[in-house]
């Protein structure tokens, strides 16, 4: 950071003076965090972002927001913001990340304080959630939410553009043409997903008090090859995400259960663990009461009711909910 001056003097740099400096500051200590945390074994070498990746920058201060502009330092018209989602009550503006998408789109993300505003009534209904691939996710009141299966839709279109793109000349007008294409088409799918995704948990915040889910090993589960693609495609990773943070900004209850309790295996009304259940079977009978179990709805009438013997447990030991809840989200 001291040497900035003296690099800014050169000929072949001298463009760095048209960038706000604090920005550059800010990349330098991104570069010493990766170089740390290389070092430290947490993570591989810190190589350079290709040009045609997503980019992004900071800008720490000096910046201004009004009437849907935004203004920063060495720009000297405002840039207008399509702004998705106001600002809370008593807000303060700490940061903002300008980013570009591979598709060629602009991004500006505001990182802000403000004061917190639970925004959804108390509500008095317990849920387990087993998390599946034809049934997205199976409830323990016997709601199925069908696969919505946003990848396999748009898997042709994308397809086709690849094989466009890999015809065309390194270098070409055209193949950067088809690049865009490309990433507009994966860009596409991305937000599809992020905006259903958020909608079906939003959904499940607002109705339910407490939620319980398996503490799946969604990283080991991607290791099988006849897998994988399905796991990938319904982002168990990112639905689990925002339960998490969307139940600690409105006060509900998210309990992960041990992901080795056979909730599948399990049966519900006498305990009866059926050892031999095979993944493809949808439905099974008890051998001990004779009940037919649908699977998956039998496994998220077991987690939740796992999840309420843990709060029993939690009570009756002295400890409250709360922290074994924070201790579940790392």
């Amino acid at each position: 950071s001291k040497g900035l001056k003296e690099i800014k003097g050169l000929d072949e740099l001298k463009w760095l003076k048209e960038v706000n400096s604090q920005s550059i500051q800010q990349e330098l200590r991104k570069l010493d965090v990766a170089y740390t945390r290389f070092f430290k074994k947490i993570a591989n070498y810190p190589v350079f972002k290709r040009k045609k990746d997503k980019q992004s920058f900071v800008v720490p201060q000096n910046f201004e927001y009004s009437n849907g502009l935004l203004y920063i330092p060495k720009l000297k018209t405002g840039i207008k913001i399509n702004q998705h989602r106001e600002f809370g009550q008593n807000y303060t503006i700490k940061f903002i990340t300008i980013s570009k998408s591979k598709a060629g789109n602009y991004y500006a993300s505001f990182q802000i304080e403000e004061d917190k505003v639970i925004k959804v009534p108390e509500s008095k209904k317990e849920i387990g959630i087993d998390l599946g691939l034809d049934s997205l996710m199976t409830f323990s009141d016997g709601t199925k939410i069908k696969n919505p299966r946003i990848g396999k839709k748009y898997r042709k279109k994308i397809e086709y553009n690849h094989r466009q793109l890999s015809k065309k000349q390194n270098g070409s007008k055209n193949r950067e043409k088809a690049r865009i294409k490309l990433a507009k088409s994966y860009e596409k799918v991305t937000n599809i997903k992020k905006d259903y995704s958020h909608k079906l948990t939003s959904r499940i915040i607002k109705e339910n008090q407490l939620i319980v889910i398996e503490d799946l090993s969604i990283v080991n589960m991607m290791k099988n090859h006849k897998l994988a693609r399905s796991i990938q495609e319904v982002s168990w990773g990112e639905l689990i995400r925002q339960l998490e943070y969307k139940a600690q900004w409105n006060n509900r209850q998210l309990i992960k259960i041990d992901r080795f309790f056979p909730s599948s295996k399990t049966c519900f009304d006498d305990g009866y663990i059926y050892k031999s259940l095979n993944l493809d079977e949808r439905t099974w009978v008890c051998p001990k009461c004779g009940k037919t179990h649908d699977r998956d709805i039998n496994a998220a009438k077991n987690i939740l009711q796992q999840g309420q013997n843990i709060i029993k447990i939690n009570n009756l030991s002295g400890d409250g909910i709360e922290s074994d809840v924070k201790q579940k989200h790392g």
